[in-house]
């Protein structure tokens, strides 16, 4: 099915659908992150990948079979997707806050991602952040890293890999 996206009154391009609802999806991704941001946040727990629980501290969990490492000294925040990676092919988005350094998160990424048999593809950086693109046989993975004043958004989203 295509669609016209219509802007300002004004019919733009046809698009197709799939497009719009990923282009939705990552709007509502960048308003997160954004209204993350700006509150006043507490100073991070001790939290790893298998003790992130909802909690007083607004912690999420992570969905099982997410493939991608959680920086250890995080909180997941927010999870777009399926709750269980295992049974579906959907894009799944975990969104960490964490109180470290941006260098040290990098530093973690760029170490972990092959140790856990993720091939990085492509590494930028800009004024926004850093974003870490890597691939593995079955699921290719971006990690976004915001800094912010009052802390480091971590975007993970992991998807199929193209066959």
């Amino acid at each position: 099915m295509t669609l016209s996206l219509l802007l300002f009154g004004v019919e733009t391009l046809p698009i197709k659908e799939n497009h719009v609802i990923k282009y939705l999806k990552s709007s509502l991704l960048i308003l997160a992150i954004s209204v993350l941001a700006s509150c006043n946040s507490q100073p991070p727990h001790e939290a790893t990948h298998a003790t992130l629980q909802p909690s007083a501290t607004g912690a999420v969990q992570v969905p099982s079979g997410f493939s991608a490492p959680i920086y250890p000294e995080s909180i997941a925040k927010i999870v777009y997707g399926p709750a269980d990676m295992t049974k579906s092919n959907e894009d799944v988005t975990v969104i960490l806050q964490s109180q470290d350094g941006s260098e040290k998160i990098i530093d973690f990424y760029k170490a972990e991602l092959p140790k856990r048999g993720w091939k990085v593809s492509s590494t930028t950086a800009n004024a926004d952040g850093t974003t870490i693109e890597a691939s593995n046989s079955t699921q290719i993975l971006k990690v976004q890293i915001a800094d912010n004043p009052d802390a480091r958004m971590i975007n993970l989203t992991v998807g199929p890999a193209p066959h």
